[in-house]
């Protein structure tokens, strides 16, 4: 705020020097006048452009600023993705090993379901042929 009133205070000094100060200016002709007049509009122009400039300026350090956080929250974002990609693939293993040990189990005990219905018909068969053999064989 301060530098916007001390250039507009150096602005007001600068017509007044060019336009040669209240008593000077009635001697002067209506070409220097008019050469006079473009040239305080270009400074003004040139310090409503550099005003602008400025505030460009200070805009594009906002951005990059806010660009910059973006940036340091998609870095966490993806190491994060990361690690539960990691914690994912170490999980998907973990539940390979546990379906080959189950698939292990299932067929033992298949295995053992089968040998226990074999020794049960044999010692069926053994029963049958004792009292096959008491019943008909004293005959």
């Amino acid at each position: 705020m301060h530098k916007r009133a001390q250039t507009t205070s150096r602005s007001t000094s600068d017509r007044d020097e060019l336009l040669g100060g209240a008593s000077g200016g009635m001697d002067l002709d209506a070409a220097s006048m008019d050469q006079r007049t473009r040239l305080l509009n270009g400074t003004d122009r040139l310090a409503e452009s550099s005003r602008r400039l400025q505030d460009s300026h200070k805009i594009a350090l906002e951005t990059e600023s806010l660009g910059a956080n973006i940036l340091s929250d998609l870095r966490g974002q993806r190491e994060q993705i990361v690690h539960t990609r990691n914690t994912l693939l170490e999980a998907d293993s973990s539940i390979d090993k546990a379906s080959r040990t189950l698939k292990g189990m299932a067929r033992r005990m298949a295995t053992n379901k089968l040998i226990t219905a074999s020794i049960i018909v044999v010692l069926v068969l053994l029963i049958l042929f004792v009292l096959y053999s008491k019943i008909f064989g004293r005959n």
